[in-house]
């Protein structure tokens, strides 16, 4: 269970790679059998899943384990989408005290909406490498955004404020954007995945709405400040639990680690991923090509893509309104 969860890799590498290995020490003859490792060839030998039924591939986990980390995402979701909002019970007093309008107060919602919303197009990329996954940029990203908030509730001056409400934005984004991918990691598509789109899409849509109602009683009790300690607590929790229990989704990943694994079991350097031989094809500039402008060339060029961009643009933009009414009602 905790073989390719961040705590795991942590202890495997403190230990000289002797506890949680990435691969079961009685599985090491029929792994290297299904890729003909024995035998060193010229060429490189790829590894990959010993049978259809291979216990390491996260499509073949029990059902309750998948349930379990579709938990942990939506989790994840709902407190990032949940601090985006739960600045808002705290804006009156905010432009009371720092002597600015609501409407500049309110700068602080959509400054956390365009970290958020820039964020995936630099970190998400990251999680699509081989040898990094999607475990350890959720687990840096949420321990950054849980950090964020601490000089965010300190802070004493507007614009302060708003700098770090955009970098908190910006870190907490890449569950966002592959919270997805790690449901189409777990799930068959005839297997739940179209049930772990939904609670994940739901935990995304009931994230906003709660910010609000979790944020309001502190600061009716304490003061503007406690707008931001709740979001503090709730994220803390989090990144303990995917520290401690979130496992490596990504195929490709643990098809890494089982190669690395191998090369050092073994001996025979040929042993490689497909991972690692794409990894190694993609230059710098072919990653931002694709990561930066290809979103961009497709979004003007598919009128399709366009006008469902725009259609949620526009009901993202009606949503926040709500929000920031209830600072003038």
């Amino acid at each position: 269970m905790f073989r390719t969860t961040a705590f795991g890799n942590i202890i495997h590498f403190a230990s000289g790679r002797r506890w949680f290995c990435t691969l079961d020490k009685r599985h090491i003859g029929d792994v290297l059998e299904a890729c003909d490792g024995e035998k060193e060839y010229s060429k490189s030998q790829y590894v990959d899943w010993v049978n259809e039924a291979d216990p390491d591939n996260p499509k073949n986990w029990p059902f309750a384990y998948k349930c379990f980390v579709t938990f942990l995402v939506c989790v994840m979701t709902v407190f990032v989408y949940l601090g985006s909002s739960i600045v808002v019970p705290g804006i009156p007093e905010l432009s009371e005290e720092f002597h600015i309008s609501p409407t500049v107060a309110s700068l602080s919602i959509s400054l956390f909406v365009w970290g958020y919303g820039i964020g995936p197009m630099v970190l998400s990329p990251l999680t699509e490498i081989a040898r990094i996954g999607r475990n350890w940029p959720y687990v840096i990203s949420i321990g950054l955004f849980v950090i964020m908030q601490i000089p965010t509730a300190l802070c004493n001056n507007v614009a302060g404020f708003m700098i770090l409400r955009f970098i908190a934005g910006f870190l907490g984004s890449p569950v966002l954007a592959t919270g997805g991918a790690t449901m189409a990691d777990i799930w068959n598509l005839d297997g739940g995945f179209m049930n772990g789109i939904a609670f994940w899409s739901y935990a995304a849509c009931a994230g906003p709405g709660m910010g609000p109602l979790l944020s309001g009683f502190a600061v009716q009790e304490k003061g503007w400040h406690w707008i931001v300690w709740p979001l503090l607590c709730g994220t803390g929790l989090t990144w303990i639990l995917v520290f401690f229990l979130m496992p490596e989704t990504y195929g490709d990943a643990i098809l890494t680690r089982r190669a690395i694994e191998l090369r050092r079991v073994s001996g025979n350097e040929h042993l490689r991923s497909r991972g690692e031989e794409r990894d190694a094809q993609v230059s710098l500039s072919q990653l931002a090509y694709s990561t930066l402008y290809r979103p961009l060339r497709m979004t003007f060029t598919e009128p399709v893509l366009f006008f469902s961009d725009l259609y949620i643009a526009y009901v993202y933009g009606i949503t926040y309104c709500l929000y920031v009414y209830y600072v003038y009602s």
